[in-house]
């Protein structure tokens, strides 16, 4: 959530800002008038109150008999009293429902982009910072549904006759390698992360505090009848963990990571960018998060990227870094960098990892505070995928199959899976 202040005292510069993310300045410009009028309805129903206070004490003076009342003026009547009440009841109203359309407004308004993020709206505008393939293959192999199909590794018609379209079946080794990566990607980061297992149902104001709620309701799994929502992203519980806390200074940083089944009711449009592992409805994820001291936020987003890096690096694949332009900035970021891996089977980049700062923006919807000398601040938070399973299962397949038909595992994954390649499912069918 914006700091409300600057909201009031600065619009033009947060409409120029939120500009470049795509933003209408109309929109900041009815933020500020509604945080106007709340903040005028509370003065008025303070008042209000306090004049109904007064007459509802001058009036007790009367009846007694002997005191003056508090400004020597005529003793209100009942009738009076009533009026005075009735006006309370309808400034409180006012100041509900104008409170109300503030806070939609403002939460409905995303992050300030930083002044170092590319400035552009489209994919192309993201800036290039560095690239470590695609190999040279001479020629493209088929798509990793094509191959773990008819080595018998996944079972799309069997997943589709489960959940329908956007869900997998994987069987014999095809299951192994994604429980092995997502082991793999906890222990990568053991020893500098904290574990953490969290429930994967969330409060809607988790999803608020994270900032997927209320921009993103039409693309998450609520369940019916009740405040719970299935988690997007393992982000959402891991922000809300220590919602409405009050953290000390030398609880930080606060280094956390978690793998998590994830669902998101967008799977992509039709076609070969959502076929197979690459979009789907559920998906495993390992994710790091951080909290961290705004003084230290940018030394952290930097030792981040590192780590989302250090999967991609480990399992040999190629992929690029790229600083992502204001407009493509994720809802809650004030900066950016986007991982891709490159798809042999599809020849093209598949985004794996956002590394995300979000300044105070999250920890402002969360309520979480650090206390200090000088008073409560907030702090910053950080995200970034330490491994996208799902995702990497295919690329993996891809990329690693041979001339003769075998898909070679890289070194990291031998041991967990006691092979060096993938074995076709015996009997598959």
């Amino acid at each position: 959530m914006l700091d409300t202040r600057l909201l009031l005292e600065e619009p033009d510069r947060v409409a120029g800002l939120l500009a470049t993310r795509g933003v209408d300045p109309a929109e900041v410009r009815a933020t500020a008038e509604a945080l106007r009028l709340a903040r005028e309805t509370a003065k008025l129903l303070d008042t209000a109150r306090e004049s109904a206070n007064r007459q509802t004490r001058d009036h007790a003076r009367a009846a007694r008999g002997t005191e003056p009342s508090e400004d020597g003026a005529p003793p209100p009547s009942r009738s009076d009293l009533r009026a005075a009440r009735a006006r309370v009841t309808e400034l409180e109203d006012q100041h509900r429902s104008a409170r109300r359309e503030a806070r939609a407004r403002v939460l409905a308004l995303p992050n300030l982009p930083e002044e170092k993020a590319p400035r552009g709206t489209r994919d192309t505008d993201s800036a290039l910072v560095g690239e470590s393939g695609p190999p040279d293959r001479g020629h493209a192999p088929p798509a990793h549904w094509v191959t773990a199909e008819a080595d018998g590794w996944s079972d799309a018609a069997r997943s589709v006759k489960l959940s329908g379209h956007g869900f997998s079946v994987l069987r014999g080794d095809g299951a192994r390698l994604l429980r092995a990566l997502v082991a793999f990607g906890l222990d990568l980061h053991r020893g500098t992360y904290e574990e953490l297992v969290l429930p994967q149902l969330v409060r809607g104001e988790a999803m608020v505090g994270s900032g997927h709620l209320p921009e993103f309701a039409d693309g998450v799994y609520r369940v019916e009848d009740e405040d719970l929502y299935a988690v997007p992203t393992a982000e959402v519980p891991v922000t809300a963990l220590h919602r409405d806390e009050l953290l000390t200074p030398q609880e930080l940083p606060l280094l956390y990571m978690m793998h998590s089944t994830c669902f998101r009711r967008a799977a992509g449009a039709s076609g070969g960018s959502s076929r197979g592992m690459q979009r789907l409805h559920e998906y495993h994820q390992v994710e790091l998060a951080r909290i961290v001291s705004p003084a230290d936020s940018h030394e952290h987003f930097r030792m981040l990227l590192t780590d989302a890096e250090r999967a991609l690096v480990a399992l040999g694949l190629p992929y690029r870094v790229l600083d992502v332009c204001t407009g493509r900035l994720p809802f809650a970021a004030a900066l950016a960098r986007r991982l891709d891996v490159y798809s042999a089977g599809t020849r093209s980049w598949l985004p794996v990892s956002t590394v995300s700062l979000f300044t105070d923006f999250q920890a402002r919807r969360s309520g979480i505070r650090v206390g200090t000398p000088r008073g409560r601040t907030f702090p910053h938070t950080l995200n970034a995928s330490a491994l996208a399973a799902s995702r990497l299962w295919g690329v993996l397949i891809e990329n690693g199959l041979r001339d003769d038909g075998r898909v070679v595992l890289p070194e990291a994954l031998r041991t967990a899976m006691d092979t060096d390649v993938l074995r076709p499912r015996p009997g598959r069918g």
